[in-house]
């Protein structure tokens, strides 16, 4: 799990998603472009020279226009940059580009995470320029040790969030009043977004209490207008529709039981699913552990009248805010660890700052009101989460 420091996004235009595809001589008077463009009114100049400072491997040239940078692009599912690396320049007074995208040229550097082997969209018809999916966005993101990674999205269709949390963060970004050739930067350093490298399809999460008042955002001044325009007269639209009369807020109010019913057999049968799935691995884990607590040890920890140690699991990130249900995610400790876990200030705890030991174990430090705890991994169970 990385954590996110930059983010900047493009939604591609028709032309642009027709020449990373189109065959060789489809164009024979010209329109050889292979790149795509940021807008420079939304991502400056200063923007990416921040956005690619402190990155390791990175090559730093001055092109015609402006600066050039050859950057080592990492991509869900892979462990290490793509070579050569990816280059991105500024293409002309208005814009910057990521360069050699066409993906059939012998000269392409077509991004891992953008090729249709993971799942990025293709043209049914590569020769014509009326195939492009609507909402389809690229971005580049920066985390805070200093690696680029790509990603893809369908805004409206494929959004790439697990939880509510990073949904709200990335809500400038994914706007429904979003159009073709939208651009923009975001920075979260007064945030916590997270990014799941192993995940092509949702790698975004964040706790549910982040807002995006928290997130830094440079984008077009004019699309801004433009975007809030179109947010006021939707919420216009929605004042009238939810504008009811007398009659039918009483009639609604016989419904209210019966909903609440539904939304209760519903939340029982959801909460039986998840025991039943966890199950296997907490069983696991506890026998791993011995019965005893990764983070006090015997400390605070019980025998049961069956004779075998009472501790129980808990989940680093809840499972209703995108968490995996597996031992990647999962700990166990003793019943009052568990609740200052879930009711204390909890802080610290990020798995990318975990410490491998020489015989394979693993520790993270963080702090609970402000006291200072270590999380302990069993060598067996530290290789699962060092994998991730």
């Amino acid at each position: 799990m990385k954590r996110v420091k930059e983010l900047i996004f493009r939604y591609l235009s028709k032309n642009e998603y027709f020449v990373i595809y189109k065959p060789a001589g489809t164009e024979r008077s010209g329109g050889g472009q292979k790149y795509i463009d940021f807008g420079i009114s939304a991502v400056g100049v200063n923007v990416w020279k921040s956005f690619f400072s402190n990155v390791d491997g990175i090559k730093i040239t001055n092109a015609a226009r402006g600066p050039r940078w050859e950057v080592p692009i990492y991509s869900p599912g892979h462990g290490t940059p793509q070579s050569p690396p990816v280059a991105v320049y500024q293409r002309r007074k208005t814009s910057f580009c990521v360069g050699s995208q066409n993906i059939y040229s012998s000269k392409s550097r077509r991004i891992i995470a953008w090729h249709p082997d993971n799942g990025f969209p293709k043209p049914k018809d590569n020769t014509k320029k009326d195939q492009l999916p609507k909402g389809l966005a690229v971005y580049l993101l920066k985390t805070y040790d200093n690696e680029i990674w790509a990603g893809w999205f369908i805004n409206g269709s494929k959004i790439p969030t697990q939880n509510r949390g990073a949904k709200e963060l990335l809500a400038e970004m994914l706007t429904p009043e979003r159009d073709a050739e939208d651009a923009g930067y975001m920075n979260f350093e007064g945030a916590y977004l997270y990014f799941d490298s192993f995940d092509l399809d949702k790698p975004f999460i964040a706790s549910s209490n982040q807002t995006s008042e928290n997130v830094t955002i440079s984008i077009d001044q004019k699309k801004k207008v433009e975007i809030q325009k179109k947010k006021d007269k939707k919420t216009r639209q929605n004042i009238i529709r939810k504008s009811r009369d007398e009659d039918e807020i009483i009639s609604a109010l016989f419904y209210e039981d019966e909903d609440y019913e539904k939304d209760r057999i519903s939340v029982l049968e959801k909460s039986v699913e998840i025991r039943r799935r966890n199950e296997k691995a907490v069983k696991n884990l506890k026998k791993l552990y011995k019965g005893y607590c990764q983070i006090s040890g015997k400390d605070f920890v019980f025998k049961k009248k069956d004779g075998n140690n009472y501790v129980e699991a808990h989940h680093l990130l809840p499972l209703g805010e995108g968490g995996a249900d597996n031992a990647h995610n999962i700990i166990i400790v003793n019943a009052l660890i568990h609740r200052m876990l879930h009711y204390a200030d909890v802080s610290g705890i990020d798995l990318s700052k975990l410490k491998k030991s020489k015989d394979g174990s693993a520790e993270l430090k963080f702090k609970i009101n402000g006291e200072p705890y270590t999380i302990k991994w069993h060598p067996k169970h530290a290789e699962i989460v060092l994998k991730k």
